[in-house]
């Protein structure tokens, strides 16, 4: 049930264990996966598609990333916006979290079916219950146990995620002490214990990791699953150039190098701890200069776990320079948006931006969508996709609108409410 012998020529990402192959990815994301995708299987199957054809795993794999990871992270998104907004107000709120979260990977991540984009959702509700960016009222242990699920699922989805997972957790249990302790260990404990069933399901050891039997790179076995010595040269590569840069793709993210600055002047200890975190994670994935690329991708996919703790910069960034900071967001929507067009994956290309997007533009290779599988062709397609995809957003946007306008109406009735009664106390004691 659980090896992959009849598919394993499709992947290198495979384990070798026991005369049979395993997937050796993070189970975490499969796990949650699988209602949305035994449900499509089944509903395909009832229509008579045959589940071995392509178009029947497109539309399997536009259900899982349509039914998890999008949704995914539009909620890390809404929250991050309602927990900014109470700090810098609703423009910056939105500014900030619509640049880092659809500027960049987290948007394609969300489209192709990498665990990456559940990662940064999860790690984005986990900072925003764990008060990380700030707020006046402290995390409950409601909130406290929906954080451990999320730092939970996030190291059960990709274990390039342990740094960032560790460093929350610490700073939960740093400021609440025993209370965080207990409620992100009983948040955490089923998403982290799939990782133990999953190896004892597929290796028979549930205190090892199938990356230990990896049967197709050699370089996984050295050092600690192919991490070595820190490399200067490899941290350039992944931070600012076109091949995988972070700041390349991401230009936004630029902002917080100067947001850093005004952030350490109001809150010292919070600059130290996001600056230290993304610090600590480039130069640990620095070492990691077997097969650095990470496969085919999009951006410095090691990097992903680390976009939250950019939030609190930028955000002081836009409060103070907006315009750059929407500029650089746009930009890197516009190349996101591009890549989603066309197509996003890249492997070995100096300049995948040049040479495998805008070659796909100029030949007419757009991506395809769920809509073409209904006879249209892949730009009619994408115009509806995108045409609904805006309109949604739009809604939101709208609805957040009234919603604050409502509430700022009702408080200003109650205030007046009360001075109504206060006006008629003081008459009658007259």
């Amino acid at each position: 049930m659980w090896h992959i012998d009849d598919y394993h020529e499709n992947t290198p990402d495979k384990a070798f264990a026991n005369g049979h192959y395993y997937s050796d990815k993070a189970p975490g994301v499969s796990f949650l996966m699988l209602p949305f995708y035994w449900s499509g299987a089944r509903i395909l199957k009832a229509l008579g598609h045959d589940l071995e054809s392509k178009n029947a795993w497109f539309i399997l794999s536009w259900i899982c990333a349509a039914t998890l990871l999008a949704p995914s992270l539009g909620i890390a998104t809404w929250i991050a916006v309602k927990t900014l907004e109470k700090i810098y107000g609703q423009a910056i709120a939105w500014l900030t979290t619509g640049s880092v979260l659809l500027g960049g990977m987290p948007l394609i991540y969300s489209t192709v079916l990498f665990s990456h984009g559940l990662v940064v959702a999860c790690l984005v509700v986990a900072a925003c219950c764990l008060r990380v960016f700030g707020g006046e009222d402290g995390p409950d242990k409601k909130d406290l146990v929906i954080a451990g699920f999320c730092l939970g699922t996030a190291l059960a989805s990709e274990y390039t995620s342990g740094l960032t997972v560790v460093a929350l957790s610490c700073w939960g249990v740093w400021k609440l002490k025993l209370k965080a302790f207990k409620c992100i260990s009983i948040g955490a404990a089923v998403p982290l214990a799939s990782i133990a069933f999953y190896s004892w399901k597929t290796i028979g050891h549930s205190l090892q990791l199938p990356y230990s039997y990896q049967a197709s790179f050699p370089g996984m076995q050295e050092g600690l699953y192919g991490i070595r010595l820190p490399s200067l040269k490899l941290a350039w590569i992944l931070l600012f150039s076109p091949e995988r840069g972070l700041f390349f793709w991401s230009p936004v993210l630029l902002t917080a190098l100067v947001g850093f600055g005004f952030l350490f002047r109001a809150r010292p200890k919070l600059t130290l701890f996001c600056y230290g975190c993304i610090l600590v994670q480039v130069v640990v994935m620095s070492g990691r200069e077997f097969e650095w690329l990470a496969g085919v991708s999009f951006g410095p996919r090691y990097l992903a776990p680390i976009l939250s703790f950019f939030i609190p910069a930028v955000a002081e960034a836009a409060r103070r320079h907006g315009k750059v900071v929407a500029a650089l967001g746009a930009l890197g929507i516009a190349m996101a948006g591009f890549a989603v067009l066309t197509h996003p994956m890249s492997y070995g290309e100096r300049d995948p931006f040049r040479e495998v997007l805008l070659n796909a533009f100029l030949d007419g290779k757009l991506a395809p969508t769920v809509w073409s599988l209904l006879g249209l062709s892949r730009g009619d397609g994408f115009i509806v996709h995108y045409s609904l995809l805006l309109a949604f957003t739009a809604g939101l946007y709208l609805l957040a609108v009234w919603r604050t306008q409502t509430s700022d109406v009702a408080n200003n009735n109650c205030a007046q409410e009360v001075n109504n009664m206060c006006d008629k106390s003081s008459l009658m004691t007259v």
